[in-house]
């Protein structure tokens, strides 16, 4: 939901980050005290967060960051086994020593690009992050910031119906019963670029992407359900 809330409350897992550090936020406020008891520059962990500090070989701000790894990784887990753990990941980038070490790297680069190809820009991805969205948009008289910080249980009472809807067996063409339009999505190719140096650490040169504007044609599902195969619920059904 994300997008959403970035489009009609302005805050993402960035701003919400800050909000913690500084003690803003109804979440995770001893962290704050945390820091300034032991003489931490609070100011200073916060451009960690925005990418303006380009300190610790890029492990906040680069290509092969600390998020990404743990992220991808996790995620992997739905499509298969991988052959690296963060912690490999991690070390190999930190150490930069052996070929195993550039092939540990750059197999984690091509796992993210097998992760947002089969699994966040598949089908299924791309409408259940509309569909999320749609049900935030369609609340938002009901839901604030501080539900960010929240649990996705207490989230889901909010938006009665979501539960459900992506748990549904028929929920690709439920969903587009929701649309009469194609999805807008950015399509991401993640590859190695072999001419980079790995050992001079040419991270935003050697593990590059392209962004493409993309769209997912909803038309397919809507012809199942049309046939039949499902019933075609409106959003206010959903909704209550």
């Amino acid at each position: 939901m994300e997008a959403a809330f970035k489009k009609t409350l302005d805050i993402d897992h960035h701003q919400a980050t800050l909000d913690i550090i500084f003690g803003r936020a109804p979440l995770g406020k001893e962290v704050y005290a945390v820091l300034r008891e032991n003489h931490i520059n609070v100011e200073e962990v916060a451009t960690l967060v925005t990418g303006d500090c380009d300190r610790f070989d890029g492990f906040f701000g680069g290509p092969i960051n600390f998020d990404t790894i743990e992220g991808v990784l996790r995620s992997w887990e739905y499509i298969g086994s991988a052959s690296s753990t963060p912690a490999s990941v991690t070390l190999a980038a930190i150490r930069r020593s052996t070929p195993a070490h550039r092939q540990t790297v750059d197999d984690f680069w091509n796992y993210k690009n097998e992760v947002y190809n089969r699994l966040i820009h598949s089908a299924t991805g791309i409408l259940s992050d509309y569909a999320c969205c749609l049900f935030l948009e369609r609340a938002l008289e009901q839901v604030d910031t501080r539900y960010y910080f929240g649990t996705e249980r207490s989230l889901f009472r909010k938006l009665p119906g979501l539960s459900h809807l992506l748990r549904s067996p028929t929920f690709e063409a439920e969903v587009s019963q929701m649309i009469d339009h194609p999805i807008a999505y950015e399509a991401r190719h993640y590859y190695v670029d072999e001419n980079a140096d790995f050992v001079a650490r040419q991270d935003n040169l050697r593990y590059r992407q392209t962004r493409t504007p993309s769209l997912l044609p909803t038309e397919r599902w809507q012809g199942q359900a049309l046939a039949g195969t499902v019933q075609q619920p409106t959003f206010t059904q959903w909704l209550f």
